[in-house]
């Protein structure tokens, strides 16, 4: 039986790129890992039973700095693809199709795109996922007036000899 929530917590990680091309200074990458945690403070018991990838998109910096959009979201297939459907990449902005669909626009036009949402078998079906999310959306909500997710079963992504999996 799964322990209550009160024994599981998030551990995020942030990275930022200071490489060479700028348009990568634009995205910043977030790793978490879910833990459940020793219900005696025994922090040898506690295990990664989940893990979750974000990036967020620092739109309204990347806007302000005119730096082109599709530079920026062209840094990797998913996300051009995730950019190309929110943004009109000649004008430099949000298409209308998108803001059509907000009563009141967000104020902040970065982007939070959730990319990976893995829980090890055992624990699947008992809401981790959608605590995870609320997580998520409660912890960069401020930040981000946009949250995507582009929906893709982990079992049909190519797998890798040397791919350590959780």
């Amino acid at each position: 039986m799964l322990e209550e929530t009160k024994f599981h917590r998030i551990d995020y990680s942030f990275s930022s790129h200071l490489g060479s091309m700028i348009e990568s200074s634009y995205i910043n990458c977030i790793k978490g890992e879910l833990i459940q945690e020793s219900e005696d403070e025994d922090k040898s018991k506690e295990i990664v039973i989940g893990k979750i990838q974000i990036s967020i998109v620092l739109v309204s910096l990347a806007i302000n700095n005119n730096q082109s959009l599709l530079e920026v979201f062209d840094n990797t297939a998913a996300l051009f693809d995730i950019g190309q459907d929110i943004f009109d990449f000649d004008k430099n902005e949000i298409k209308d199709e998108i803001i059509g669909h907000f009563d009141e626009f967000p104020m902040n036009s970065d982007i939070c795109i959730i990319e990976r949402l893995e829980i090890i078998p055992a624990y699947r079906g008992k809401n981790l996922g959608k605590k995870m999310l609320k997580d998520i959306y409660n912890r960069f909500n401020g930040s981000c007036g946009f949250f995507v997710l582009k929906a893709f079963p982990l079992q049909f992504e190519p797998r890798l000899e040397n791919k350590v999996n959780i």
